[in-house]
Order: structure tokens, then sequence, then C-alpha cells
């Protein structure tokens, strides 16, 4: 179950003190942004229930991907899709995610419409849908069955949000820990620069 940062009520700030940007072992350092290759769907039409796997390849020379948003959009009823990609070969810059598709999908053509892409110098990469690929795919309103545990989180609640620093350099760790209640597989916590 994501929880998000701008979702959680706390007071705790992460500062990260760094450079403009960070320098990689190789010594040099990384100004340039990740470059787009293509983006590909498993499938061209997927029910209420299922899943969609996104592809994305991407380069980064220096300081190397780090991860990858890709929005799809249904032009006749505006509904929004948010795929976030992760990075699975440093090799050939081949990044994948997957998105359930849920009730709150219309039904209709989804169309690659934006793209941001962050390597790990924090350099971005913006595309909009005029500069993609025609990339997309149908949801149905067709019910398709998954192995899937349907979890109940009506009771989950994150009680408290602790990091073991304030301040951190680039380059460091820093642990950050969780108090919950409920009954759930992981949590993941994520962080943007404001």
């Amino acid at each position: 179950v994501p929880v998000y940062a701008n979702e959680v009520e706390t007071e705790n700030v992460l500062e990260v003190e760094t450079e403009s940007e960070i320098e990689p072992e190789s010594g040099i350092l990384d100004t340039e942004g990740p470059t787009f290759q293509s983006i590909t769907v498993n499938k061209t039409s997927v029910g209420k229930g299922g899943t969609i796997e996104v592809t994305m390849m991407a380069h980064d020379e220096i300081s190397g991907l780090h991860h990858a948003e890709v929005h799809f959009k249904n032009a006749e009823t505006g509904t929004v899709m948010h795929v976030i990609l992760h990075l699975v070969d440093a090799n050939t810059g081949k990044m994948v995610g997957t998105h359930d598709i849920i009730d709150v999908y219309s039904a209709g053509t989804y169309s690659a419409s934006y793209v941001y892409m962050l390597d790990v110098a924090g350099n971005e990469y913006y595309a909009y849908e005029s500069e993609l690929p025609n990339v997309s795919f149908e949801v149905t309103n067709e019910t398709e069955s998954s192995d899937k545990e349907v979890v109940d989180i009506s009771d989950f609640s994150l009680n408290s949000l602790s990091f073991s620093k304030s301040t951190v350099t680039g380059g460091e760790d820093i642990k950050v820990t969780a108090t919950t209640s409920g009954d759930f597989m992981y949590l993941e916590i994520s962080f943007w620069a404001s």
C-alpha cells in the first residue's frame, strides 16, 4: 500500500545538502538529464481488475537512471492514470512499472500524454504528448479475474514517521522509521525535493 509523504501530516522534515548535482565515482559532474528512447505496453486491451505493464527504454551515461513516471490520459473523459517505473536493468536502461486497473478508470483509450524521468544526480527530463510516440491501450468494462488477494485497508493508519538524521549530504544513508497499525505487506514512502 503506497503512502506518499504529501498525504501524511507530520512535522518531520528531511533536509538534504548537496552540490547542484551529485558527483559520481567517475569524478565527472552530471548536469545532463536522461534521454528517452521508447515506451511500450504489454496489452492493447485490459479489463477492470486487470494489470497493465509499461516498459520504458532510456539512457543516462554518467550518474544513471533513478525512476520515471508515464501519465496516460483518456481523451474522452479526461481520466488520468499515473504509472511509476523503476529501473530493472542499468546496462540497457530498461525501466518497468505495473498499474492495476480499478473501477475509477473509465472505459476508453488511454494514450501516453506525459513522461517524467529523474537520474541519480537529480537531473530531470520531461516530454509531452506531441513529443511522445503513439502508445495506447483500451480499458474495457469487462471484469478480469485476478489472483491477487483483495485487502481491506480501511483500518490502516500511520502513527509516526521519524528519521535517523535531520540533515544528510549527498551519498549518505538515512534510516526512516514508521510505526503503523493494520494488516498490510509493506509500506512505501516517497520524498520529493521542494
